[in-house]
């Protein structure tokens, strides 16, 4: 995750989604906002998918 800003007291939001899928990975992103829906935050990671 990397923030992109400084943040005061206030509420956070968090959104997250995969946008996009295959039979073995995942790419995925995140984002963290305040209340006047600023950026403060964004993430990005990709994943594999391990048999248990």
């Amino acid at each position: 995750m990397t923030q992109l800003t400084a943040f005061r007291n206030d509420i956070l939001f968090f959104k997250g989604a995969a946008y996009h899928r295959s039979s073995t990975m995942a790419f995925c992103e995140g984002e963290v906002r305040d209340s006047s829906d600023r950026l403060i935050a964004k993430s990005m990671g990709t994943f594999k998918y391990l048999k248990q």
